[in-house]
């Protein structure tokens, strides 16, 4: 319910209710997953967001998710959307430059974010 109405907020009360997300995500039981589905759309949106802080706490969501669901292959599936992969994809790629120069990254995640990407892809090359 919390991230419903999340846009209508300044980015301070935003990164509190995304860092919340990520808390309440660290281990959901199996029978919360219909509770989850609601905000996997949401929670995919923040991917895309310029504030680094929200991002992060995105990919630990999603992380979470992964980990508490990796033994149920068609949660797995609803939650490892073709969208939330490209994100988090884009979100370790480089970003292209229009003249084909050096490229750099998207956002200055952390390495801890980086590995949480990449765990969270193995997992989806998995499922």
């Amino acid at each position: 319910a919390m991230l419903e109405y999340i846009d209508f907020f300044g980015i301070s009360i935003q990164r509190k209710v995304v860092h919340t997300a990520a808390n309440l995500c660290k281990r959901v039981p199996k029978n919360c997953f219909l509770m989850v589905v609601d905000t996997l759309p949401t929670l995919t949106n923040f991917l895309t967001y310029d504030d680094c802080k929200l991002v992060e706490n995105a990919v630990l969501c999603f992380s979470r998710l992964v980990t508490s669901f990796a033994d149920d292959e068609e949660k797995l599936q609803v939650i490892l959307t073709d969208r939330m992969i490209a994100s988090l994809i884009d979100l370790i790629g480089p970003k292209r430059n229009g003249g084909g120069g050096a490229s750099e990254a998207r956002h200055d995640i952390s390495p801890t974010t980086a590995t949480m990407i990449l765990r969270t892809l193995g997992v989806a090359a998995r499922a």
